[in-house]
């Protein structure tokens, strides 16, 4: 194996933390009682508006503020903001980006790549300041040999111009290259009709029943104790 592609939200990193800040402060705000009924209405809010912004409906500021105003318009929420919408948004996303959290097995598997001289390439959808403002956060950039991010690229996962890109400029063929991620959609599946070989990290290990061919594994300590590197 020459090259490895790890995805970063849910795989390298937990935004779940970021998310439960951003929301308590949003909930003092304007007075939510509910905290874990908001999580779930922000979760629904969000899985469909960025939907959205992937296929190019909105630009990201768009969606940014799209998805505070559904936060907004919640019921029984009466209180007005304090600034403006707009800059709400820009906070709450901010928030929630600078809180982000490594799961505990990270840096420990990124330090074994490097041991194995594979070269590194981090492959990821979302806007370029979202995602930059996380990996400076984490402090794992220079684990990287290219970082690949959909807003600076243009191409989203899953569409295989993200993952022939990224091959392209890190000069190797699929046949020598592991893709990782937690989205069998976004990253497993489109890799492997590449011939990527691909590593489905199904960290809750709840899942609906997974072709037996597919490599499932619920942490990256696994890959790092069976070595599917050589």
């Amino acid at each position: 194996m020459k090259c490895v592609l790890i995805d970063l939200d849910h795989t390298l990193c937990s935004t779940e933390h970021g998310v439960e800040v951003a929301l308590r402060q949003f909930a003092n705000q304007y007075n939510v009682q509910n905290l874990n009924g908001l999580k779930k209405q922000f979760s629904r809010i969000n899985k469909k508006l960025f939907k959205k912004y992937l296929v190019g409906r909105f630009e990201i500021d768009e969606f940014r503020l799209r998805r505070y105003e559904h936060l907004l318009g919640l019921p029984g929420i009466t209180i007005k903001c304090a600034s403006s919408p707009e800059e709400e948004a820009t906070t709450f996303t901010e928030t929630m980006n600078r809180n982000c959290e490594l799961f505990e097995d990270t840096i420990s598997f990124l330090e074994f790549l490097r041991s194995e001289n594979v070269q590194i390439g981090l492959l990821t959808n979302g806007p370029s300041d979202g995602q930059r403002t996380k990996l400076e956060t984490l402090g794992i950039s220079d684990y990287f040999d290219e970082i690949f991010i959909s807003g600076e690229t243009g191409y989203d996962k899953p569409n295989s111009n993200a993952f022939t890109n990224a091959l392209n400029k890190m000069q190797v063929s699929p046949g020598d290259s592991m893709m990782i991620g937690d989205n069998l959609d976004y990253d497993v599946f489109p890799s492997l009709n590449l011939g990527i070989h691909a590593v489905f990290l199904n960290r809750s290990g709840h899942h609906p029943k997974i072709n037996s061919s597919i490599t499932v594994v619920q942490s990256l300590k696994v890959l790092q104790v069976e070595n599917m590197f050589e």
